[in-house]
C-alpha cells in the first residue's frame, strides 16, 4: 500500500513534549529550531514516519555516541552533532580538506568501538573515509581522529589506510567501512572507474579490505595484498555487519544492483559477470563468463535486475523494534524514490511492501539508532532528515 500526501497531518511542535520529530529547521545562532512536525502514521504497514528538515548539504553519515547523541555528517567534510531534539549548528572544527570532485568527499563517517556508550564529554575517538589530493592525483584514506571533550573540533589526526594508486579518476570511490566483533574494520572500495581493477589481486580497489584499527591486516586471506578478504566490487555503497555476516551494496553501471553476502576469499564477479553488462567494458553475459574463465564467482544474495539506482539498506533485527519485518531489508532508491520493506529468498526478492513511494524524494542513506529506530537521509543540496517508527 501506497502512502499519499494526503495522510499528511501537521501541527505545531513545542521542544520537550515528546519524541523526535519532524521539523522545518531555521539555521539559528546555536541551534536548528524545531518549527513543525509532519507525521505519516500507518499503523497497518507497521510504522510512523516522523521527519527532521533543515539545511544539510549532502548528509552521508548519522552515527551514535550513545542514545540521543549522534555526529551528523556531510560530504563537504562539515560535522555537527545532534542531541537533545536538535542539530547543533555550530560545526566540529578541524576535519582535513577533501576533494568533492565527482563522488568524491567525506565518504562515511563512524564512531570507533572504543567510544561507543562513552558518558559525558570523554574525547571520542572516530574514523572516516575522504577523497583527497595528493601530488598528482586523488587518494582514497581511511582516517582516525579524536572529538576533544569540549566537543568542538577534531585532533590527533593520522592516516589508517591509503591505496596508493593516486588516480585520475573522480569515481566509484566506495569508502564505505563497518566494524567486526572484534573491532577490525571492513573497508568496501570501489573500482576508480577502471574495471579490471576488481580483479588484480595486486590493488586493493574493486575489493573488501579486512585490516585492524591501527591499519595492518587483519587476517591472510590468500591474495598478494594480505589485506583483502573479497573481490569483484563495482562502486559497493553501503555495508552492514549485523549478526556476523557481512553485506554489502554493489552497484552497476547500468542497472544490476545487489547486495552481496561477503565471505572471506570470495569473488562477486565485476566485471566478468554483470546482469546488466556494461558496453563500455565490453563484459561477458553470467553464463559464458563460466563457461570460458576457471574464476568461481559468487552469486548475489539478491539482485534487481532493472535499475532502481539503491543508495542504502538495513538489515532489521530484532533489535529494531520492527517485530513483524525481522531478517527482512529495508531498502532506499533514488530513481523510483521509494522506501521499501524486501524479503529475500533463494537470491531473489521474494516480497517486496513499498511504504513510501515518491513521498520524500531520493533516499540517500539509511541507518538506525541504539534504540534500534531508523533514520533516513534524502539526497540533494538540502537534505531532509526522517525517523521511523514502528507503530505500537
Amino acid at each position: 500500500m501506497q502512502i499519499k500526501n494526503t495522510n499528511r497531518r501537521q501541527f505545531n511542535y513545542t521542544i520537550g513534549t515528546g519524541l523526535l520529530a519532524p521539523f522545518i529547521g531555521k539555521m539559528a545562532d546555536a541551534q536548528v529550531e524545531l518549527k513543525q512536525r509532519t507525521s505519516y502514521d500507518r499503523p497497518d504497514q507497521g510504522f510512523i514516519l516522523v521527519s527532521y528538515r533543515y539545511l544539510i548539504n549532502m548528509g552521508v553519515s548519522m552515527n551514535f555516541v550513545r542514545q540521543g547523541k549522534a555526529f551528523v555528517a556531510q560530504r563537504d567534510g562539515t560535522l555537527r552533532f545532534f542531541s537533545g531534539n536538535r542539530i547543533d549548528t555550530n560545526k566540529i572544527f578541524g576535519m582535513p580538506n577533501s576533494s568533492t570532485f565527482g563522488l568524491g568527499g567525506l565518504l562515511d563517517f563512524k564512531v570507533g568501538p572504543e567510544s561507543i556508550n562513552q558518558p559525558g564529554n570523554d574525547n571520542i575517538v572516530v574514523y572516516f573515509t575522504l577523497s583527497k589530493a595528493i601530488d598528482r592525483g586523488l587518494e582514497l584514506m581511511l582516517m582516525k581522529g579524536i572529538v576533544d571533550g569540549k566537543e568542538s573540533k577534531i585532533t590527533n589526526m593520522q592516516p589508517i589506510y591509503q591505496t596508493n594508486l593516486q588516480s585520475l579518476t573522480f569515481t566509484n570511490y566506495g569508502g564505505v567501512f563497518t566494524f567486526d566483533k572484534n573491532g577490525d574494520i571492513f573497508l568496501a572500495l570501489g573500482d576508480r572507474g577502471v574495471a579490471a581493477n576488481a580483479q588484480n589481486p595486486n590493488v586493493p580497489t574493486g575489493k573488501i579490505l579486512h585490516i585492524k584499527r591501527d591499519g595492518k591486516p587483519a587476517g591472510n586471506y590468500g591474495y598478494a595484498l594480505p589485506e583483502i578478504y573479497a573481490m569483484g566490487f563495482n562502486n559497493p555503497t553501503n555495508i552492514q555487519y549485523v549478526d556476523n555476516k557481512l553485506f554489502v551494496l554493489d552497484l552497476y553501471p547500468n542497472g544490476g544492483d545487489e547486495i552481496n553476502l561477503v565471505t572471506a576469499g570470495g569473488n562477486y564477479g565485476w566485471p566478468l559477470v554483470s546482469s546488466q553488462p556494461s558496453a563500455e567494458f565490453a563484459l561477458l553475459n553470467p553464463q559464458k563468463a563460466k563457461e570460458i574463465t576457471s574464476i568461481k564467482t559468487i552469486e548475489p544474495f539478491v539482485k534487481w535486475e532493472n535499475p532502481k539506482f539503491i543508495t542504502s539498506f538495513l538489515h532489521i533485527g530484532q533489535h529494531n523494534g520492527f517485530v513483524k519485518f525481522k531478517d527482512w531489508f529495508l531498502i532506499g532508491t533514488r530513481k523510483t524514490k521509494q522506501l521499501s520493506m524486501v524479503r529475500v529468498e533463494k537470491g531473489a526478492v521474494a516480497e517486496e511492501r513499498i511504504l513510501l513511494d515518491n513521498v520524500i524524494g531520493d533516499i540517500q542513506y539509511i541507518t538506525d539508532a541504539p534504540d534500534g529506530l531508523v533514520y533516513i537521509f534524502t539526497s540533494g543540496d538540502t537534505s531532509s532528515f526522517f525517523r521511523l517508527e514502528p507503530a505500537i
